[in-house]
């Protein structure tokens, strides 16, 4: 929605986030093929103190499912960690961006 300045500037603002380790923001490329995130949304939610439970938090259309058993959690945290390993490393990743940016300028 707004065309391709408003989209390049999203893009910019997706490059000035990216702050590794606090913030890293890898692509999966189209041509990769099916991967775990296709499924739909989730956000897994991890604690330093050993006595707060993990939590999944599935998205739906009408809202969200908060998962706090040890299995399903598992199964998101396993879903995350593949996602992560599938995609870009964080700098090529950005290259991407800029590149589809510089892209939608031209």
């Amino acid at each position: 929605m707004g065309g391709p300045k408003v989209m390049a500037d999203q893009l910019g603002n997706l490059i000035a986030l990216n702050n590794p380790p606090q913030l890293s923001i890898q692509i999966i490329p189209f041509g990769q093929g099916w991967h775990a995130g296709l499924d739909g949304a989730f956000s897994v939610f991890s604690y330093p103190d050993p006595m707060d439970l993990d939590v999944a938090r599935v998205e739906y259309l009408d809202g969200a499912l908060y998962l706090e058993d040890d299995g399903p959690v598992k199964r998101y945290q396993l879903a995350f960690d593949q996602l992560r390993a599938t995609a870009l490393p964080s700098r090529q990743s950005m290259d991407l961006i800029a590149q589809s940016a510089r892209d939608l300028n031209a």
